[in-house]
């Protein structure tokens, strides 16, 4: 039967998949291993078993499987394909060479895996599978064997089957051929009872059971048959895990059983739940989480850093959200402390403020009134927490942990901080709050200095500022030099309750939760309308939700308290909102260099400035900006690896690819795919770009902006050797994939490959963007008309255009103009698209974080092309070249090149041909013809069409 099943599977597949060989047989599947013809990778089939696949059919395979493929999720394996082969269903999953779980435990038999191995595992499978029933989807099986282990990272596979065969299970059909659902070693009290209702509670228990084996050696209940292990499931207590691991913290063992909990309704409610219930039994004194390899291991932006990844570019705009407050004097304190040991321009870490009270909110205003005053000393420089969030991600500690002294201490121990600043505010009852603050070495722990303070609730935010100014006078700041920055920073608010929300609006946009943030920041601002602060960040929010009315008004509120910002933050704002509102760059960049004159050691303010200029072309000016960011981390490249990626783009930028080459080392996960496929894309070694792009295209848990820059360079390879339809269906699968906001840099992308392969404009483009009415949805709708020959709708798209706001003009670029010169290629006028375009095709464009603007390389195409009807040969093939140079291409463009590569090859040849340079013109179409042997049909026919054309010239020329 396995025989024939193989048989008739490989008839039906034909060339698509190659099968290689079996890899097991169960009750419901049969695996093979075999190889995706089409990508070159390999995969793994999962053929149901005949009786199984009879009992489906082919229409409910296919529903069922549908909503699994929507399940995307970076601990879940991702369903590739799925299909009836001649009445077998089977589907596709990546080939994992990990191994299971299974296979790990295994390896340490007859122990158990080290302790934060263990609950890493659990912990993510619990965010899994919260994912998957957040969305409907229970699992059913939960075993060692379908949690796969890629680079240490566990996915839950087998989802396809569960859900396939759950509707089986209930309408009891499975039971009729005598299977069921689920795993006897790991099966909840329900399953075994036969239940037909089994909820998300059921795959709690399975992961318990899971957690529990890797803890200890073996699973809770084990047995010599079938029926005995399911009766201790519906009967017997499980064993408690200290008993055979006393060394496990006692919290955890009240998780474990809870998750074993015999009733559903006794169980945790969620998995999230179950996960964050063993997060917490951790506790500061439990084991430390390390970090995988690879990808999973990878220093990725934390939620806690307010990085915004933008369109491509793996760039952090670090909101520069350095706000202090500084009240008027009042307040009684008194100060005490050993000579200080620091010198200028040492950096200082400053750990979490420690408060007897449950109530954190107290001790985080006095944490971030003590950071923002600290950030604006001249004598010290002061570790941003976003700073400080990869290095504690390094050391394996939870991004959510409290930086207590000791955390903060080590965590500075091989770095250049030099001390700590640590704080501890405790009620009084009615008098209000004593405040401590004290700096501490690092090496050693020695108290440099301290000061103490009382304060009513009223004065709180005065004392805390006041006291952090002591604090400073004491370690060697000049008081002089505390008047002109410190003092006019007051206060960005005087009222304690509008701080706190404003303090809980920041912590949830560091979560990236602008929404979230602006309903607390609205709060603040109804108890302190003028807290310019609050004000700053409601308006950066909007600016990242792209409701750009609200950001322009929510700025301008702050703007008009210019004394209740400092200097830095007030030109940081200016500058955000000369960007985002006005789309003025050099503004931007402008208003970014006067805050480095008031903060010079702004890390945040640094690296804006360099994105502000990259997006000009400024990329000599923008790599040395991100080269001063670089001196001012304390931990070196390896925890400033954003700005260390954005240095490395530049050099690409330049074209000084072996500089680039070397930063390639000191990167890490993610950041080092991104840059090595920058480096094989911008080398047009496609061959490469598409083996690297097809790991992170294949790993769930790969950043997205790291797979959306694979999946161009994929598209571009494809497209790069005349597999034009494939590369397309890419960019389509990423389209869909994409935000709306998103979007229109892939959908340019497509309409870049029809353009250059000469293939119509995809049908389901221009389909889908008439629900676009952005102002970057109407651009690529209107080139969509113009291309496919609709003059009409065209026209009228950019009149809508042209209606809009200054502002918007100035963000959407070259757009209009390119429909208009679409429009004019359209009725062969070709000396008024390049009139139109020649001067912005040759300056190129630089801004790819923004992608309502057309890509370059498309304006020097049709630059390119109009040369070519009016027989100006030298510039066709100026601008042409110039379409597939690499240097100035921005980062995130340089894929783009692979979709024209060939079409341009071949354009060069014809045109080298009719000016007489018969070995040029044989020398581009050999590079064309080497590209392009296994193209598609009609692309190999463009290739013979231009070498018979060729030909005919060379016959021509003889005599």
């Amino acid at each position: 039967m396995v025989t024939e099943l193989v048989e008739r599977l490989m008839e039906a597949v034909g060339d698509r998949y190659r099968v290689e060989r079996e890899i097991a047989s169960g009750a419901t599947a049969l695996v093979c291993l075999a190889r995706d013809t089409r990508h070159d990778r390999l995969v793994v089939l999962k053929l149901l078993r005949p009786e199984l696949s009879s009992l489906l059919g082919p229409g409910r395979f296919e529903r069922e499987i549908e909503i699994v493929s929507r399940l995307s999720h970076p601990n879940i394996l991702p369903l590739y394909d799925s299909a009836d082969a001649k009445g077998v269903l089977y589907f596709v999953m990546p080939y994992v060479e990990g191994g299971s779980l299974r296979d790990r435990l295994n390896a340490v038999t007859p122990g158990p895996l080290p302790t934060d191995e263990a609950l890493r595992i659990a912990m993510r499978v619990a965010r899994a599978l919260d994912f998957a029933h957040g969305r409907g989807v229970v699992h059913r099986d939960i075993k060692p064997e379908n949690i796969l282990l890629h680079e240490g990272e566990p996915m839950v596979a087998d989802f396809g089957i569960a859900v396939a065969l759950a509707s089986l299970d209930d309408d009891d059909r499975l039971t009729g051929i005598g299977m069921s659902l689920g795993t006897p070693a790991y099966m909840s009290p329900e399953q075994a009872a036969g239940e037909r209702t089994i909820d998300r509670r059921s795959d709690i228990y399975s992961l318990a059971c899971v957690l529990f084996e890797m803890l200890t050696g073996r699973p809770p209940f084990t047995g010599g048959h079938r029926q005995g292990v399911i009766g201790k499931h519906l009967t017997m207590p499980p064993p408690k895990l200290r008993e055979l691991r006393p060394d496990l913290p006692e919290a955890l063992e009240i998780a474990i059983d809870r998750g074993l909990a015999k009733s559903p309704g006794d169980r945790f409610a969620s998995a999230g739940e179950f996960s964050r219930a063993l997060e917490q039994a951790l506790g500061p004194d439990g084991p430390r989480l390390t970090p995988t390899t690879g990808v999973a291991a990878a220093i990725d932006p934390s939620p806690r850093r307010r990085a915004r990844m933008i369109a491509g570019f793996a760039s952090a705009l670090v909101a520069a959200l350095a706000v202090a407050l500084v009240a008027t004097r009042g307040g009684s304190m008194r100060s005490a402390g050993a000579t200080t040991k620091l010198q200028p321009h040492d950096w200082v870490v400053v750990a979490d403020v420690q408060s007897a009270s449950r109530d954190r909110s107290i001790a985080n205003v006095v944490y971030d009134i003590v950071t923002t005053e600290l950030n604006q000393s001249q004598f010290v420089r002061t570790v941003s927490r976003e700073q400080l969030s990869p290095v504690m991600s390094a050391a394996g500690i939870p991004d959510t942990a409290a930086v207590t002294e000791r955390v903060a201490r080590n965590l500075a121990e091989r770095s250049n901080v030099r001390a700590v600043v640590v704080g501890n505010v405790e009620s009084l009852g009615a008098p209000g709050f004593a405040i401590t603050l004290r700096v501490k070495t690092v090496r050693d722990g020695e108290e440099l200095v301290a000061v103490t303070g009382q304060a009513t609730p009223e004065k709180l935010v005065k004392t805390v500022g006041e006291l952090t100014a002591d604090l400073l006078v004491r370690l060697g700041e000049k008081r002089d030099s505390l008047a002109a920055p410190l003092l006019p920073f007051v206060v960005a608010t005087s009222s304690l309750d509008a701080y706190r929300k404003y303090i809980e609006a920041l912590r949830l946009s560091e979560q990236g939760d602008d929404a979230g943030s602006n309903e607390m920041g609205r709060e603040a601002i109804k108890l302190d309308t003028g807290f310019a602060a609050a004000w700053a960040l409601v308006g950066d929010n909007y600016r990242n939700l792209h409701e750009l009315d609200s950001a322009r008004f929510a700025f301008a509120e702050a703007l008009r308290r210019p004394k209740r910002l400092s200097d830095a933050h007030r030109y940081v704002v200016l500058g955000d909102a000369a960007y985002a509102i006005e789309y003025d760059l050099p503004a931007a960049v402008r208003w970014l260099e006067l805050s480095l004159n008031s903060a010079p050691n702004s890390y945040g303010t640094l690296n804006n400035r360099a994105l502000y200029l990259s997006l000009l072309g400024r990329y000599d000016e923008a790599r040395l900006s991100f080269q001063r960011a670089l001196s001012e981390s304390p931990f070196g490249n390896a925890t400033a690896q954003p700005v260390l990626l954005n240095e490395t783009a530049m050099l690409i930028a330049l074209g000084r690819l072996d500089s680039a080459r070397s930063r390639v080392p000191k990167l890490t996960g993610p950041y080092a795919q991104y840059a090595r496929l920058e480096l094989a894309s911008a080398a047009g070694t496609w061959a490469r770009a598409e083996s690297l792009a097809i790991a992170p295209l294949t790993a769930p848990a790969t950043p997205g902006w790291v797979r959306d820059e694979a999946s161009v360079a994929f598209a571009g390879a494809l497209a790069a050797r005349g597999a034009v339809r494939a590369a397309d269906s890419v960019l389509l699968v990423t389209t869909r994939r994409a935000s709306i906001s998103q979007r229109h840099f892939f959908d340019h992308a497509r309409l870049l490959l029809s353009l250059a392969s000469t293939a119509r404009v995809p049908a389901d483009l221009i389909r889908e963007t008439e629900r676009d009415s952005s102002p970057g949805g109407i651009v690529v709708r209107a080139l969509a008309a113009a291309r496919h020959g609709d003059a009409a709708t065209a026209l009228a798209l950019l009149r809508r255009l042209r209606a809009l706001p200054p502002a918007v003009i100035r963000r959407i670029g070259t757009g209009p103009l390119l429909i208009e010169a679409e429009i004019a290629s359209h009725g062969a006028r070709w000396s008024e698209v390049t009139r139109l375009l020649a001067a912005p095709a040759l300056a190129g464009e630089h801004d790819n974080a923004n992608v309502d603007r057309v890509p370059g390389i498309v304006l020097r195409w049709v630059v390119a092309d109009a040369y070519g009807h009016l027989a100006r040969r030298d510039s066709a093939m100026a601008y042409m070249t110039l379409a597939m140079s690499p240097v100035r291409v921005p980062p995130g463009h340089q894929a783009l090149r692979g979709l024209i590569e060939p079409f341009a090859e071949l354009r060069l040849a014809r045109w080298n041909a009719e000016s007489g340079d018969l070995l040029a013109a044989r020398k581009h179409l050999a590079g064309a013809r080497g590209a392009l042997r296994n193209a598609d049909a009609d692309v190999r026919m463009q290739v013979e069409n231009t070498a018979l054309a060729i030909d005919s010239l060379l016959a021509k020329l003889k005599p």
